[in-house]
Order: structure tokens, then sequence, then C-alpha cells
């Protein structure tokens, strides 16, 4: 008995330690000189320019994102290293957030220990060198805040559906998380949108009080509206039907990245490419996503399951979903490698967990399949990917230094040497001009202090 109840707590204790080496991780492998998109922001960090702060950086806005860059460049002297640190801490506070959400406020008895083994050996398995971009590239802040914002919401309002009473500040810390995640990435309109879903869902089961679903929905309208009228131009999609069937080998690959390497092409198991393992493994997880979904169906609308942590489950499932699909239609030109990106990885993270808690947790499937025999082969499988992933970002780190430690010799080396994403595909002339404002103002790596 008493083993047991110690085993609830080692995901817990594992996860802890996970943080530990991702912090050692990016301590290691971080570079204080601005990366590809960075070398934009250099022009604007002598004056705060609201222009610039509300003005659309390709399909996103990044309000929060680029006012925090602001504000840490005037303390630090443009470490970029401080960028690394908080991105540190984000991506803490929302593995531990979905620690919280997914098993501590579960309500588990000492008998769902093993369910607790499988969704916490996911959560170790997601806390690797999997997000080596988010980790590494002070840049990433803007998913890490709109990702944190974004399950905070889903939280507190999957919270009013298990009968907590609505309360004027989970309110407003729900306005408040959906206004920065839409203006921090665009996935945060994906989330208000789910938000909306969610709070729609519970007014008509009478959760929530109408007005709650007003304001939600007046929230995502006015982000969703000055979000549009920012950006510039429109995209245009004529879709036919090869393009459709590239768009749907891109969202079953995305599905299935958790055991692909993004950078090596390599893949746990014995199937050489990346790309065809997690089309493989994305298939399987999507035909398990529509098998849960239909036989749950039923009770989510009759049994208020909306109650239980399947509601919040789903949101988390639809969030990575959608992300998935909305990816698709930008990035699937880029072949299906795009879907291995390092930073999109998050956004499968809250997919497969979502999924994982709907079958794990959910009693009827229990009693179902035999599990007793499949969790041990998945903690198995759990431990082989945890291993595998850390050993391939010890390489993946050595690549990010080789690729990159370019750009802390461009006093010694030809600018035209210098490859143009390197430094956000920025003119010639514009990177000389950056450069000279880094050595005057004595920011990032030109600063003694901050080396």
């Amino acid at each position: 008995m008493k083993i047991r109840n110690i085993a609830g707590y080692l995901p817990l204790f594992l996860l802890f330690v996970s943080l530990i080496f991702a912090l050692f991780y990016d301590f290691k492998y971080s570079l204080n000189i601005p990366i590809a998109d960075q070398w934009t922001m250099i022009k604007h960090l002598n004056k705060l320019d609201f222009n610039y702060l509300w003005a659309s950086h390709n399909e996103h806005i990044i309000f929060f994102p680029k006012l925090i860059f602001f504000i840490l460049a005037k303390l630090s002297h443009w470490n970029i290293k401080w960028e690394i640190m908080l991105g540190f801490l984000l991506f803490s506070a929302i593995m531990s957030f979905l620690y919280y959400s997914l098993i501590v406020n579960k309500n588990n008895t000492e008998n769902n220990t093993p369910e607790k083994l499988i969704v916490g050996g996911l959560l170790l398995i997601f806390c690797t060198p999997l997000h080596y971009q988010n980790w590494l590239w002070g840049w990433q802040i803007q998913i890490l805040l709109s990702t944190l914002a974004s399950i905070i919401a889903f939280y507190l309002l999957s919270n009013m559906g298990r009968g907590s009473k609505p309360r004027l500040l989970e309110l407003c810390i729900i306005i408040i998380s959906l206004i920065v995640a839409g203006f921090s990435f665009f996935t945060g309109l994906i989330a208000g949108f789910i938000a909306l879903l969610m709070a729609g869902y519970l007014c008509l089961r009478r959760r929530i009080n109408w007005l709650i679903f007003v304001v939600i929905a007046a929230t995502f309208l006015a982000v969703l509206i000055s979000y549009f009228n920012t950006l510039h131009g429109s995209a245009h999609m004529n879709l036919n039907l090869i393009q459709l069937l590239s768009m749907t080998a891109f969202i079953l690959t995305y599905l299935g990245v958790v055991f692909s390497s993004a950078r090596t092409g390599s893949s746990l198991f014995l199937i050489r490419s990346a790309e065809i393992f997690a089309f493989i493994s994305g298939s399987l997880f999507m035909a398990i996503t529509i098998i849960v979904l239909v036989k749950n169906i039923g009770p989510i609308i009759r049994k208020n399951a909306e109650k239980d942590n399947l509601f919040y489950s789903i949101s988390l499932l639809l969030f990575g979903l959608i992300v998935g699909i909305s990816l698709s239609a930008g990035r699937e030109n880029f072949g299906l490698s795009a879907a291995l990106s390092s930073r999109y990885r998050i956004f499968n993270m809250f997919f497969i967990l979502g999924l994982a808690n709907l079958v794990f947790f959910d009693g009827r499937l229990n009693k179902m399949l035999n599990y007793k025999i499949i969790k041990g082969f998945l903690v198995m499988i759990f431990a082989m990917v945890y291993i595998f992933n850390w050993i391939i970002g010890i390489e993946i780190g050595n690549g990010w230094i080789a690729k990159y430690s370019v750009l802390t010799r461009l006093d010694s080396i030809s600018i035209d040497h210098v490859p143009s994403d390197y430094v956000g595909g920025i003119s010639k002339e514009d990177l000389i001009n950056d450069l000279k404002i880094l050595k005057q103002d004595k920011l990032a790596a030109y600063n003694n202090k901050s080396k």
C-alpha cells in the first residue's frame, strides 16, 4: 500500500528532475546573440513604439511578447539569456499546471496510481529537448506565453462546468488570459474559439449564467476583429484534391511527432524516416481519437461529464488538433518535415495528453481493455522515448551552437557569409546597421557584464 502511494508521487519527482535538466540545458546550449527574427527588433530597442508593438509579424500579433522583450532588454542591456530564462519559467509553469490539472486535481484515489503513471509518463517525454527551439530561442516566448494563457482559460472554464460557482475573479482571469493568448501568438485565436464553444455548451447546460457567455463571446470577437484589422493582406487558398491530401498527411504527421526527432530525421524505432513514422503514429492516434470521442459523446451529453476532467481533456485535445489543421494550411507547402518542427510540438503535447486522459481516466474503457499488460508496456516505451529524446537533445544542442555561433563572429567574417535566415531575412545594409547598434549600445554579447 505504501509503495503504491510513493509511486503516485513518482511522476512529480521525475518531472521536477526533468525541469532541472532543462534548466542546465538552457545554460549550456543557449547563446547571448540575436537569432533570426530577433534581429528585426534591434532598431526598436531604444524607444517604446506602440505602432511596432501592435504591428503584425507574419500571421501573428505579438504585442505582449514584444513588450516583454523591450522591458527585459532595458533591464539587462538585452542579455538574451534573460529571455531564455523567462521562457524556461513559462515552460515550467505550463508543465506544472498540466500536472496539477490532469493529475492532482483529478481527485484520484489510490487505485488510480497506474493512470497517474501513464499521464505523468507522457508529461515526462514532453519535458525533453523535443522543444529545443522553445528552450534555446528567446523569441519563442510568444508561443509559451500564449500557450500558458490558453490552458489557464480552459481550466477555469472547465471548473465552472464541474459545479464551481463562477466568481468575478475567475471570469476576469479568463478574459485576461484570452486577450494575452490572442495577442501573443496566432494560436490564441484558436484558444478563444474553443473557450467560446466551452462557454456556449456550459450555458446551454445551465452551468454558467448567459452573461458569462456573452462576455467571453465579446472578448473573442473583439480580439478576432482587431487581429484581422491589423494584419496586412489576407491569405488566399485555392484548394484542390492534391493540396487537401497534402494537408491531411501534414496533420497526421504533426499528430505523431512524439516519437520523432525534428533535427536529425531519426525516430525511436526501426523506421528510419521520421516523417513516415510520425505519419503512421499520427494515423493511429487519430483513429483512437475518433473511437474514443464516438464512444464518449453520449456520456458527455447524458451524464453531465462536464463535471469531470473529461471536459477539460476534450478542450486540450481540440486545441492541439485545430492548431495542427491551421498549421497545415500555412506550412504544408514546406513538406512533411515542417510538421516535425520543434517549436510546434508543444501543441501536439496537448492533443496527446487530452487523448490519453480520455482513454486512461475513463472508467468504462478501463473495463473494456486489459490495461494491466498495456500499462507496463507503455511505461517501458515512455522510458525509451525519454532517454532517446535526451540523447538526441544533446546532439541537437551541440548542433545549435555550431550553427549559430557564426553570429558571435560577425566582426571577423564577411557579412556575405551569413545565411539570410540566421538574421531574420534582413538586408545586408540593415545587418551592418544593427551590428553597429549592438556595439554602440553594448547590447547582448557586446555587453561585457552580460557575457
